[in-house]
């Protein structure tokens, strides 16, 4: 089984679709079909000659479909949850991890234009909507990006990051405050 397939099936499981009805799941969840055509653009530019041109069909149809701009050429582990999958940006070098959670609006990409540092994404990490992650930068595992947060630093392990530019707000959040 390779491992796109193993990946969307996780993917299946983190969006609450399981069993006989996970057969819809591409019809009636946006989330799903997002990743169902990003994973087989990713499988598509495997295939020698004709797998570059449909993959850059599926990522277009991709775009069309769920408004998303999700490079073909950017890496997603399994288990990536999207509660609401609009306008969401990922540069082609941008990797994420597992189990990781996506609100809307949410760029990771490059700092600046012609750069090829792109974000990198730990697993169980959560990015809530309108956050902008750019750069080469890492954001470690468990580590919760807030609302509307520009993020141009690398982002501890269990860290709570928010504001413009992002800082650790963790204790303040631990205090209460």
């Amino acid at each position: 089984m390779s491992m796109s397939f193993q990946h969307f099936k996780h993917d299946l499981r983190a969006n609450q679709w399981s069993g006989p009805k996970a057969l819809l799941a591409p019809f009636l969840s946006p989330a799903i079909l997002l990743l169902l055509l990003h994973r087989s653009a990713v499988m598509l530019r495997r295939i020698p000659l004709a797998g570059k041109p449909l993959s850059l069909l599926a990522w277009r149809l991709n775009t069309l479909l769920t408004s998303c701009h999700i490079n073909p050429r950017c890496t997603i582990g399994g288990g990536l949850f999207l509660p609401h999958p609009a306008a969401i940006v990922m540069g082609e070098r941008v990797r994420i991890g597992s189990d990781v959670t996506i609100y809307q609006s949410v760029t990771l990409g490059t700092s600046l234009p012609g750069s090829s540092a792109y974000p990198t994404i730990e697993d169980n990490v959560t990015i809530y909507a309108g956050a902008v992650i750019v750069g080469g930068v890492t954001i470690g595992q468990g580590a919760v990006i807030g609302a509307n947060a520009f993020v141009n630093t690398d982002v501890p392990a269990g860290a709570l990051f928010a504001g413009v530019p992002a800082r650790d707000v963790s204790n303040r959040a631990a205090r209460g405050t």
